[in-house]
């Protein structure tokens, strides 16, 4: 196992490296899909060769180790796309591009609900029927026919796994001109209600659809609510979870603020 990860670590090193020495984002993009593709190939040659010593190593490469490789592989080449049609589209072609990315994704999180559900919060219960090359527990069959499938490198979700971390590498690269710019302003702005208050208020956002018409996904909210109100929201879909299982009262805050602002327009009703 200490080689997987050793060699894990040897290419995020190198792929790190690649950020400060090549400037060209494109140039960048197809040099790190040829480094990963390269330490791919090795690992999937050493599991065949190697094996593993047990059925937790099994695991951990197939929940941890793989799916963060195969997410950059995925992500990079989305971004050698992405910046080869800068090149020659229209910024509306590219805004559609992007799009159409999004869209893809958020079809990715529907279909595969519950395992979204799973790997996000870090369960491990299942993690035999998700992560071991035996399980017979078969995704859509649509999620068969990606790179590197094979018996002998492959189990049911690992591939789904990667695609999730490629979407959150993805929605980072698009927010990174956000972030540039909040270096430049930085907030003096703190939330002070509990961080529950702040999920149930972002989700309730995002469900009205008030931004972008409803095409924005929760983690992009969620980063300018950090930066804006200097708070850290972890495991924000664990606490979405928690919101949704109240025995009384579920949105909570929303309905606090709608009866603070009714109070509010009471006391100047009264005034007038």
């Amino acid at each position: 196992m200490e080689y997987y990860k050793a060699t894990a670590t040897q290419l995020f090193d190198e792929l790190e490296r690649l950020q400060y020495s090549v400037s060209d984002q494109t140039n960048r993009s197809n040099q790190a899909i040829q480094i990963i593709s390269k330490t791919l190939q090795l690992l999937r040659n050493s599991v065949r060769d190697r094996g593993f010593s047990s059925t937790e190593d099994e695991i951990q490469f197939f929940k941890h180790i793989k799916p963060q490789i195969t997410g950059h592989l995925i992500f990079y080449r989305q971004i050698f796309e992405l910046e080869s049609k800068r090149m020659i589209y229209s910024p509306e072609e590219v805004e559609l591009y992007i799009k159409d990315k999004k869209k893809q994704f958020s079809e990715l999180v529907k279909d595969n609900m519950e395992f979204v559900f799973y790997y996000q919060n870090r369960y491990t219960h299942m993690d035999k029927m998700y992560f071991l090359r035996e399980s017979d527990r078969i995704p859509l069959l649509h999620q068969n026919t990606d790179a590197f499938h094979d018996s002998e490198f492959t189990t049911p979700y690992d591939h789904i796994a990667a695609k999730l971390v490629a979407k959150d590498l993805f929605y980072k690269f698009l927010l990174r001109p956000i972030e540039q710019a909040n270096t430049e302003h930085v907030s003096n702005l703190k939330w002070t209600e509990s961080k529950a208050a702040l999920v149930e208020l972002i989700y309730a956002i995002h469900q009205s659809g008030s931004i972008n018409n409803g095409g924005v996904e929760i983690k992009e909210l969620c980063f300018v609510f950090e930066n804006t109100f200097n708070v850290e929201l972890k495991d924000i879909y664990k606490t979405f979870h928690e919101i949704s299982h109240r025995k009384k009262e579920r949105t909570k805050y929303i309905n606090h603020l709608g009866r603070n602002l009714d109070r509010y327009l009471q006391e100047l009703d009264f005034d007038a």
